[in-house]
């Protein structure tokens, strides 16, 4: 742990450990995380991340999109180097739009480096030393990584439900179950149903189930009665 000056005005000084984070560009999956045991120059302490995602993904990023804090480095191990700046002499308005998007999507990390901290317990490490920091800026990327692929694995099953469930002409209905009369007893209430083919069996709110099974509608259930 060493002290670190971030520039912040509210906070001019942090005392903890520097950790680059690598995410891809569409997908914001993390492919690299690495704590660094001295406070390096950003353009430094790109390599080490970089030869992580390398040995994750198997291959080396073709290009790496940073901050102005990359300053100072065109190439890393053969990776082109992007960070904002001036547009070159003779640059299309198409090439500086797509640069311009390039940017604005590298600033996509940084609520990600916001969620690790507030979420995933990064902004404070209970382990011991430099080891422990190294551990728990792993486990805090795995378990980002771990909770978008069982978002996009429900979001998956989800779809297929949808698309198989009307073939076999089901409908999912939301139940209210119970609507409060007087005192504790409770009746059952309506069914709300997406395509009308349940009945609501309840009738007017005002009606008595007796009323309703005499008005030609099925028996309801016994009325449930509960003390608070």
């Amino acid at each position: 742990m060493y002290c670190l000056s971030k520039g912040k005005e509210h906070k001019r000084y942090e005392f903890g450990s520097k950790a680059s984070v690598v995410m891809t560009k569409t997908a914001s999956v993390i492919v690299a995380a690495v704590a660094h045991e001295e406070n390096l120059y950003d353009g430094d302490a790109l390599l080490p991340a970089l030869e992580q995602a390398q040995a994750i993904t198997g291959q080396m990023p073709s290009r790496a999109i940073g901050d102005r804090g990359y300053r100072g480095r065109k190439t890393v191990k053969g990776t082109e180097v992007l960070v904002p700046g001036k547009a070159k002499a003779g640059q299309s308005k198409y090439q500086s739009a797509k640069m311009r998007a390039r940017f604005r999507r590298r600033a996509a990390i940084e609520p990600v480096i916001g969620h690790l901290k507030s979420q995933y317990r990064l902004a404070r490490c209970f382990l011991k030393g430099f080891v422990g920091d190294q551990v728990n800026l792993l486990l805090a990327a795995a378990a980002w990584n771990l909770r978008k692929w069982l978002r996009a694995t429900a979001l998956f099953w989800l779809q297929i439900l949808r698309a198989w469930f009307p073939l076999m002409e089901l409908h999912f209905c939301s139940v209210s179950p119970y609507n409060r009369f007087s005192g504790s007893t409770m009746y059952p209430g309506p069914v709300a149903c997406d395509a009308g083919t349940l009945d609501s069996g309840a009738g007017r709110r005002d009606q008595r189930p007796d009323e309703a099974h005499a008005g030609g509608r099925a028996p309801l259930p016994e009325m449930v009665r509960h003390d608070f």
